[in-house]
């Protein structure tokens, strides 16, 4: 906790501003890779190619923006999960433990497929750098977005009184309604990743 709040001071002035990107295509190295379950199993990164799209949502149990972000996410995963789209949050890098993420699963009823990725090998693959940090992958491997959920925060630990740019759910947006997203990437505000 100490970390993710000393963390939050360090990047306290970052806000949340979008930017034109590139659309950057998965390494299709990552498709060769399968994450390990907080249940157990193993989940095959090819999933991906299943659905119309997936987001993959990088979570620190103990970042208190995740936290503030789950009803945001669950809200998001019930109206866009039965659109084929598929959420997966990530749990980068090795410094909580199993029992850390099942007690943020169940104390924020998470809805979506919690995965591990304690080598970082997929992080850094997709360049993860924060939690909260949402990446939205086209079927065909596009990253559609990434960056910000929302403009909740003008920096860490700043909150807005009012959302006006809802980032994440424009980008599901533009993939159920076939068009161009407008915002591509957003600077993440949260707890970076080690």
């Amino acid at each position: 906790m100490v970390r993710c709040l000393i963390l939050l001071f360090i990047i306290g002035n970052v806000a949340c501003s979008h930017s034109s990107l590139n659309k950057d295509n998965l390494s299709p190295s990552v498709y060769n890779l399968s994450l390990a379950s907080v249940h157990g199993d193993s989940v095959p990164l090819t999933k991906i190619k299943e659905g119309t799209a997936s987001v993959f949502f990088f979570i620190s149990p103990e970042c208190p923006v995740c936290q503030h972000y789950s009803l945001t996410i669950n809200e998001m995963i019930k109206r866009y999960n039965a659109k084929g789209i598929a959420f997966y949050g990530i749990f980068p890098g090795i410094y909580y433990s199993h029992s850390q993420i099942e007690q943020y699963l169940t104390e924020y009823n998470m809805f979506f497929i919690p995965l591990t990725d304690p080598s970082l090998v997929f992080t850094n693959n997709i360049h993860a750098s924060v939690t909260p940090e949402a990446f939205v992958v086209a079927a065909s491997g596009t990253i559609v977005y990434h960056g910000c959920i929302d403009n909740r925060y003008v920096s860490a630990g700043k909150p807005r009184s009012v959302i006006t740019e809802h980032y994440l759910d424009d980008a599901l947006q533009s993939i159920i309604n076939n068009r161009p997203n407008t915002v591509e990437n957003t600077t993440a505000i949260g707890c970076y990743i080690e």
